[in-house]
């Protein structure tokens, strides 16, 4: 328990250093090549200087012990997200939806494969390596094996005038620079809860528990960005949109089915008893205020209007810090109260599109 409670908490610290390969934010590339094909030339240029930069970044930040439990497959998987990155937009700007699917799932087969070998054959193995070497060969395999597949997908890579490429898309900043509140909030949403856990938390079990049964639930979450990925098509937000409305009601007891049968999956790894039934059903209606919100938010960056993000990140911060706050001046954080913060915090960020805010083009 306390070892996976040390993985999700350097994993939201990783996520921290990767906002370096936000400079050029994603939800903004990602219309920006529908509107112009030729600036994915241009954040490849990006992505292959990053591929060096942030595995240093990583290892200087080793140094000086930023990370809870480090692992040399910290660094590896590191640049691999940078990669990872850089395909996710592409495949969701060209309406690539098999491919979208299929490089994380890959991923997550190897991954387990791997713990599976570990665990049969190699049980002396630091828990930490364990994790985090799992994770990284799966990051390394499932794009070596797409690349393997789709070996034009690297010319992008291997073309002269990367260093023209990133002085174009310095002279472009003014274009996505409003974009980076929303990159630092996202990056704090996703941070906050464990390094409360990491923080505030006194007990590491009660930690563990929040963090599983919260798993499931991310579990649940990244199928549905899969049709975030295809919201941000031009042409599939068309198709959608006379039949939203029923879609996204479908969509999220969908998702909560998920949630709660993945979330029941791993929380059982801390005992089944009624307190963790209870917890992982609790975490399961996360997903509904997260459908609704998916909606907007995919309509304010098609609008190329980022500022209704923005504002519904500060409302999540501000929910979870009211939350954890008052749980945290009247008792002890436990497992329950680390999971009704999220809920407000998503609750709060999903209201916070129906405020009358004045959003500019950018």
């Amino acid at each position: 328990m306390e070892a996976f409670a040390d993985y999700a908490i350097d994993l939201a610290k990783l996520s921290g250093v990767l906002l370096l390969a936000e400079l050029i934010p994603s939800s903004y590339s990602i219309f920006r090549q529908q509107e112009d094909p030729s600036f994915e030339k241009d954040v490849a240029a990006f992505v292959l200087l990053l591929v060096i930069v942030v595995p240093l970044v990583v290892v200087g930040l080793h140094s000086v012990e930023f990370f809870s439990s480090f692992s040399v497959f910290i660094v590896i998987h590191a640049a691999c997200v940078v990669l990872q990155r850089y395909l996710d937009a592409r495949f969701q700007a060209q309406g690539r939806l098999s491919s979208f699917v299929a490089l994380p799932l890959t991923s997550s087969l190897v991954r387990l494969g791997v713990l599976c070998i570990i665990g049969l054959f190699f049980s002396d193995i630091a828990p930490n390596d364990v994790a985090w070497g799992a994770t990284a060969t799966g990051s390394v395999c499932s794009q070596i094996i797409f690349l393997a597949r789709h070996p034009a997908e690297a010319a992008v890579f291997l073309r002269r005038g990367h260093g023209i490429a990133l002085v174009r898309l310095w002279k472009q900043r003014g274009r996505y620079v409003g974009y980076y509140p929303n990159v630092v909030l996202k990056r704090l949403r996703d941070m906050a809860m464990p390094l409360v856990c990491d923080w505030l938390v006194p007990s590491k079990v009660e930690a563990g528990k929040y963090l599983l049964a919260y798993r499931g639930v991310d579990f649940a979450l990244a199928q549905l960005r899969v049709v975030e990925a295809l919201l941000s098509n031009v042409g599939v937000r068309k198709v959608l949109a006379a039949g939203r409305a029923r879609f996204l009601v479908l969509l999220a007891i969908t998702g909560q089915i998920a949630a709660v049968a993945s979330s029941f999956a791993l929380a059982g790894q801390a005992g089944f008893d009624g307190h963790t039934l209870f917890l992982a059903l609790l975490a399961s209606f996360f997903v509904y205020p997260y459908v609704v919100e998916l909606a907007f938010r995919s309509d304010a960056y098609a609008a190329f209007t980022p500022r209704r993000v923005t504002a519904s990140l500060v409302a999540f911060l501000l929910g979870i810090a009211v939350a954890v706050s008052c749980a945290a001046f009247f008792s002890e954080l436990s497992a329950i109260h680390l999971m009704a913060a999220p809920l407000l915090g998503q609750t709060m960020a999903t209201l916070s599109y129906w405020m009358p805010i004045k959003s500019a083009r950018h």
